[in-house]
């Protein structure tokens, strides 16, 4: 007499199965998930790092290329029209030096001599960084 579990493994089929073809297909499955997870830790990471940097760059580069503009646009005139001011404010202070002396007051008594004094000390200030602290490049 047949035990139970003999009746049962009587009546499966009697084939080989092929464990080969299915670990095959396990090893690429295996391979497809370390790709994935190497890829998405170290490849996508670092592409999406590279795309960050450069948006950052260009953002930094457009104000710099705005800023250098400004700068090409107004630091002549600027300079020049600076000149011109300091000339015309130190032929007006020359011209109240005199009044004053013809009538015998101190020119520091002179309405708005302090201001066009103060003036004249920051303009050469700035006339002078000017000169000095300029672009080395150009856009």
């Amino acid at each position: 007499m047949k035990s139970r579990l003999e009746k049962v493994y009587s009546k499966l089929p009697n084939q080989k199965v092929n464990l080969k073809a299915h670990k095959v297909a396990l090893g690429v499955a295996d391979d497809l998930e370390d790709a994935v997870s190497t890829f998405t830790s170290g490849t996508l990471e670092t592409a999406q790092k590279v795309v960050d940097i450069a948006i950052k760059v260009n953002n930094i580069l457009n104000n710099v290329t705005d800023d250098v503009r400004y700068y090409n646009d107004y630091a002549k005139i600027t300079y020049e029209d600076l000149g011109r001011h300091i000339d015309y404010v130190q032929e007006l202070m020359d011209k109240a030096s005199a009044a004053a002396d013809e009538l015998g007051i101190d020119e520091q008594e002179i309405r708005g001599f302090n201001d066009a004094k103060n003036f004249l000390i920051d303009a050469q200030s700035m006339s002078g960084y000017m000169t000095t602290h300029t672009l080395d490049f150009d856009i």
